[in-house]
């Protein structure tokens, strides 16, 4: 089962995981507002990026 990206927590907006030309490098990006990860070298890397939500206690 592949995890679902959440929600833009700047805009709410859906997200989707984009590829550089030959899939080299990946990013997960929102696609109203723009907000995205880093690149990295895998989809599942971005996925869990965009997932992580920092959490006050």
């Amino acid at each position: 089962m592949t995890q679902t990206l959440k929600r833009c927590p700047f805009c709410g907006g859906s997200a989707k995981i984009f590829s550089t030309f030959c899939e080299v490098k990946f990013f997960a990006a929102c696609t109203f507002c723009g907000n995205s990860t880093p690149f990295v070298d895998n989809p599942k890397k971005a996925r869990k990026l965009w997932n992580r939500r920092y959490t006050i206690k």
